[in-house]
């Protein structure tokens, strides 16, 4: 439930306006519901509300039940709910279904208890109104330290909000009470005079009128909100009860000689509400910044206000609730998300500034030891020095991919590119990759495909690939002994991955934090191997796919472990069901140009020297002619000299970069193929070079295969291979 996406306290403050602009008790407390379900990620919620004496808890609203506000009791010794508000603490029961404290919420939850709950006091300073309840029914959705944090933003600013509704509505009962006097009043002034009653008569409805009017006054003084009576005509001050002396710092004395004017901080508030009044004869929560007259402290009110006749005069009624706390909780949540871009963007122009700076040097060493493992004149130690560069470069090369897709991941910058694909042919390629690696530790590798598994499939298959290979990885480097199984089969459109091994398996306080960045089990740490990041984006890799990751340990720790992968996919509805096609062989390795093709022209722009060498080097020995420049002016001033089929155009180049070269040579209209290359590895980059109009991209470090893929695609070449050109693999002992 927990993402370290940016975009929390954006929505947090949206929910924070909302209900601060709503004085509505019942419609307000379905908010605060709704909300929490949303932040949470729950199935339903509930609010309970202590009473005066606070005796006793009382459920006031559920989710479902938008029509009515309950009155369900709860006690305080035998509920959950009733433990977080006497302990002022959160409390969050990953099994509430078993606890003998848990209080349903709503009838329709006595049959299906909830397997988690999540219970947060409704506290502001040290005012505490109630609880607010979040639950989930579900297996494996416990509420995290995430959902805690944000449901306790949450309940302090509900609680400021509930304590406002209730004045608006203590304030508004007094101005029906108010009202209704004033009828009373005005018809016992007309009885009198038509009926003429007698002195004795008159005098007791003076005592009584005299009795109302004190019960008003000892209202409206009783009201814990400011209330004041301003002269619509010159804004004088002509009454204030006690809480408008206290909330603007002044005394009785100094009210004859007080305007509403001096209390304005925004002049133009007083003429907004002066309009409003004339046309409407009030208005209702309006959000104005005030001061102290007497020490000039600024404070936020929301006002509503009604005109009225005082003493003989048009006069305004206005009630205000302080709402200061609530601005300077959204002041404090609208810097902290200003904060957390800026460190998101800075973050961001790090990583792409050490991918480049990372994964161009790692194209060289890759490059240049593929393209020396095709000399057959090297000897049985040069191979083996060529393997070991090779396969700590590749090694290398995956620590930064992990770092870089976590990153990617934290930042909110993680693509889903959803596409069909040959799952039966992606499964075969992993097999084939692990099998080598799994005989040479003398374990077996058995992959199980289902006949119910379609052979086309519709999701991320980059990411699925990841998932697996991460799985199978861990799997065959923990495995000493008995064998490593892959099973997939296909169900409701849902595709089931379970990986078994018989390693040592996961201790239980491992199984806790095992998918958690950079955390490494015990069995892990002891291998000295790994960063601890291939699983945690393995399930931030299902997740963004709309699946699930989960771990088990088989029996007694070292019987082994399991790890299930649930992934929803599409499948096109054409498709049969027919045996796999067999797989390309990956240790196939490009060898040069069929005989009898046109010779084709290629241009790098690449200012790298190694690079470049890399290339020009690869290429010429495939068959074509390569020209190489420096810079992108260079590169067309080139091509218009030249007038290649294909440029590899570098991004980061002196004088003139790749993304305007490319913008002035697509703009002549000419149809020259254009290949962006790129040590990026974020979207929004390959994105921005699509943009400037390449064709399409090549990637840091890159295969000569990659090379050869993307000139058939868009040259139509083609090629012949050879198998066991690359570098030996060196036995380990």
């Amino acid at each position: 439930m927990n993402d370290a996406n940016a975009s929390l306290p954006a929505q947090l403050l949206d929910v924070c306006r909302e209900m601060t602009s709503t004085v509505s008790l019942g419609q307000l407390l379905h908010q605060i519901i709704q909300s929490a379900v949303q932040l949470t990620h729950a199935e339903s919620a509930g609010i309970l509300l202590c009473d005066e004496g606070q005796s006793e808890l009382r459920f006031v609203a559920v989710t479902g039940q938008t029509d009515r506000l309950l009155d369900i009791p709860v006690p305080f010794d035998r509920s959950i709910a009733g433990v977080a508000f006497t302990s002022a603490q959160p409390v969050n029961v990953s099994d509430a279904g078993a606890d003998p404290r848990y209080y349903p919420i709503g009838e329709d939850q006595i049959q299906f208890k909830a397997r988690s709950l999540l219970a947060v006091p409704l506290q502001y300073k040290q005012r505490r109104v109630g609880v607010l309840e979040v639950e989930n029914k579900r297996d494996g959705a416990a509420f995290e330290a995430g959902d805690v944090e944000l449901l306790e933003v949450l309940a302090a600013q509900a609680t400021i909000a509930i304590e406002n509704a209730r004045l608006v509505e203590d304030l508004r009962h007094a101005q029906d009470e108010l009202k209704q006097q004033l009828v009373e009043r005005e018809e016992l002034s007309a009885q009198v005079l038509a009926t003429r009653v007698d002195l004795t008569a008159l005098q007791q409805a003076q005592a009584q009128l005299r009795e109302s009017e004190e019960n008003f006054r000892k209202i409206f003084e009783a009201a814990p909100f400011p209330l004041t009576v301003t002269v619509l005509e010159d804004g004088t001050v002509l009454y204030a009860n006690q809480s408008a002396l206290d909330f603007y710092e002044v005394t009785p004395d100094l009210l004859p000689r007080l305007h509403a004017i001096d209390v304005y901080v925004d002049l133009q508030d007083r003429a907004k509400l002066q309009t409003l009044v004339q046309h409407a004869g009030g208005f209702n929560n309006m959000e104005l910044r005030v001061r102290a007259p007497t020490t000039g402290q600024e404070k936020w009110i929301l006002a509503s206000g009604r005109v009225i006749q005082y003493r003989g005069r048009a006069c305004l009624l206005s009630a205000q609730v302080d709402v200061t706390a609530s601005r300077q909780s959204e002041e404090e949540l609208r810097r902290a998300k200003e904060a957390a871009e800026a460190a998101n963007r800075a973050k961001s122009l790090f990583l792409a500034n050490m991918s480049h700076e990372l994964r161009t040097p790692l194209n060289a060493i890759l490059g240049f030891s593929e393209l020396m493992a095709r000399d057959t004149g090297l000897t049985t130690e040069q191979q083996y020095n060529l393997a070991t560069i090779n396969r700590s470069g590749e090694h290398l090369l995956n620590l930064i991919n992990d770092v870089l897709d976590m990153a990617k991941i934290e930042t909110g910058r993680a693509v889903v590119n959803f596409r069909q694909f040959d799952v039966h042919r992606l499964l075969d390629e992993l097999a084939d990759l692990f099998r080598l690696r799994a005989t040479e530790k003398g374990v077996t590798l058995l992959l199980t495909c289902d006949p119910s598994v379609p052979q086309l499939i519709e999701t991320d298959d980059k990411k699925l690939r990841q998932i697996l290979l991460n799985l199978l990885s861990n799997a065959v480097k923990f495995t000493e002994q008995g064998g490593v199984g892959l099973r997939v089969k296909f169900a409701a459109g849902l595709l089931w991955c379970e990986v078994q091994d018989t390693g040592p398996g996961i201790l239980p306080q491992d199984l806790e934090t095992i998918f958690e960045p950079f955390v490494q089990t015990t069995y892990g740490l002891k291998s000295k191997e790994g960063t601890g990041l291939g699983l945690a984006i393995s399930r931030q890799f299902a997740q963004l796919l709309g699946g699930t990751l989960t771990a088990f340990s088989l029996g007694e720790p070292g019987q082994g472990s399991l790890f299930m992968l649930q992934l929803p996919v599409g499948v096109p509805l054409a498709v049969q069901r027919t045996s796999p096609t067999p797989a390309i062989d990956s240790r196939l390795s490009v060898a040069a140009l069929e005989p009898g093709q046109p010779t084709y022209r290629i241009l790098i722009a690449e200012d790298r020297l190694e690079n470049s060498d890399l290339l020009r080097l690869l290429l010429a020995k495939l068959g074509f002619e390569v020209r190489v420049a420096a810079n992108g002016l260079e590169a067309i001033n080139l091509w218009r000299e030249w007038r290649p089929h294909l440029i590899l155009m570098d991004m980061r180049m002196p004088v003139l970069d790749g993304h305007e070269a490319t913008r002035r040579i697509k703009a002549t209209g000419q149809a020259t193929i254009i290949i962006a290359l790129t040590a990026g590895v974020f979207d929004d980059e390959r994105e921005q070079v699509r943009l400037d109009g390449c064709d399409d991209f090549l990637s840091k470090p890159f295969h000569p295969n990659d090379v050869a893929e993307l000139l058939t695609k868009h040259l139509g070449v083609r090629f012949t291979y050879r198998s066991g050109t690359g570098p030996l693999v060196p036995r380990t002992s």
